[in-house]
């Protein structure tokens, strides 16, 4: 937790805890979080999920894949605890399992699209035909955070709501738009061949055309 929160304090309070830097601070809490979880000391897989997630947000150039390796260990975690199955779980316990594997499947996706990776959480893993994250699910959050207004925190709990939405759409309708979006690139992208004049040498065209595939 301590490392997680380092990155919003400010740097005056780093240097009074004797660190010269954010940066400096972070690497320790690291350092330190990293020497707790291999002792071995804490064994509840829920508790390790939460705190790997939170360790996944760690990166530097001497261990770049960091963030990848801690989330592989809180997916791990999860699974061991049932919480990817949050559904068939008592209801008591089923709004902070569900709340954890979101945050799991959330972070599993911005890290695959940061680091271009794959993802790690398969269809197999979990039935997205699950509800996903509601807005009733945070609204005992909302009210209480000290770094989001409730209206922003509102905003923001109905955007991760309506991406669920998406996912829950049949394979047919995903290919359909899948379809749609690739046949409204490439009438975009040819207008622009032609209008360049690419097709000047044949591999000025093939070099054009992968590199626009590369960053679609």
């Amino acid at each position: 937790m301590l490392f997680a929160a380092s990155c919003f304090i400010p740097v005056e309070a780093a240097q009074r805890c004797g660190y010269d830097s954010l940066i400096s601070l972070r690497d320790a809490l690291y350092l330190k979080s990293k020497l707790l979880y291999e002792s071995g000391i804490e064994d509840d897989p829920l508790t390790l999920c939460q705190s790997s997630l939170l360790l996944s947000h760690y990166t530097s150039d001497l261990e770049t894949s960091a963030n990848s390796e801690w989330l592989e260990i809180a997916i791990k975690n999860a699974k061991i605890s049932h919480i990817n199955r949050y559904h068939y779980l008592a209801k008591k316990h089923m709004p902070e399992m569900k709340r954890v594997w979101w945050c799991c499947l959330i972070r599993d996706r911005i890290i695959s699209l940061g680091m271009r990776c794959p993802i790690q959480i398969l269809p197999e893993d979990f039935d997205l035909k699950q509800q996903g994250l509601t807005l009733e699910d945070l609204e005992d959050e909302i009210p209480s955070s000290e770094v989001y207004k409730p209206d922003t925190k509102s905003a923001l709990v109905a955007k991760v709501s309506e991406s669920n939405e998406n996912h829950q759409k049949t394979g047919m309708e995903k290919l359909e738009r899948a379809r749609l979006l690739l046949l409204n690139w490439e009438i975009d992208w040819m207008g622009q061949i032609d209008s360049r004049g690419f097709y000047s040498h044949p591999s000025i065209a093939l070099y054009a055309n992968l590199i626009a595939i590369y960053h679609q």
